[in-house]
């Protein structure tokens, strides 16, 4: 299924080269130079969005050693410059928080169908923010139950969380029913809940024996 979230990056990246070749700067000449500057655009307009933000909200001064704080933070500076995903998928998050914000304060159709745009566009930049989505559907019914009402906060909240739920949801489905039912690979072997988790547990600080480079042939 490449499509889906897994590949969705690669298919960015080769929308974003094109654009590029008509200005010279070509990937089989600079692999180097196009492979990593999404990420590092991407780094620097995450920085910019939570700039802008931060001086609407504490001013320039404020905003600026936040800017600080986050952009040299060796997690982000790894994924901007190793040509990461994630440093894509983070400026898509903080737009949509931002947006969020603005829907809350000041709701319209518009804003909301903006909202549930860019929340697809993040659910299909990477599988794993799901998370965040489900957290704010999850906010958004508490405060439903919590005031007896449905207002603004709650319809910004489930416009930017349930399309993105759908979307990783059919995904996940599809792949299942598609699923060959055995895995093409040795390295695919099922494997114990309690050793996957064991494993992302040891992959945050055991380096090379990151569960990615774990390849057990086990018949």
């Amino acid at each position: 299924a490449p499509w889906f979230s897994s590949f969705a990056f690669c298919d960015v990246q080769r929308l974003f080269q094109a654009l590029l070749r008509p200005l010279g700067l070509r990937v089989e000449a600079e692999p180097e130079a196009t492979m990593r500057l999404l990420p590092l655009i991407s780094y620097v307009g995450t920085c910019l969005l939570l700039y802008r933000d931060s001086v609407r909200r504490a001013g320039r001064f404020d905003a600026i050693l936040r800017c600080l704080a986050f952009s040299s933070l060796p997690l982000v500076l790894c994924y901007a410059f190793e040509a990461r995903v994630y440093s894509f998928t983070a400026f898509l998050v903080v737009l949509l928080l931002l947006l969020l914000d603005r829907a809350e304060q000041s709701a319209s159709p518009a804003r909301y169908a903006t909202l549930g745009a860019v929340s697809l566009l993040t659910a299909h930049s990477h599988l794993w923010t799901v998370c965040l989505f489900v957290a704010i559907a999850g906010d958004a019914a508490l405060r439903a139950l919590r005031a007896k009402a449905v207002g603004p906060a709650v319809r910004a909240r489930l416009a930017a969380s349930i399309p993105a739920v759908l979307l990783v949801g059919t995904e996940f489905v599809y792949m299942k029913l598609t699923d060959p039912g055995h895995p093409p690979y040795p390295a695919f072997q099922p494997q114990s809940a309690v050793f996957t988790i064991w494993e992302l547990l040891l992959s945050n600080f055991a380096g090379p024996m990151q569960t990615q480079y774990l390849v057990l042939n086990r018949s």
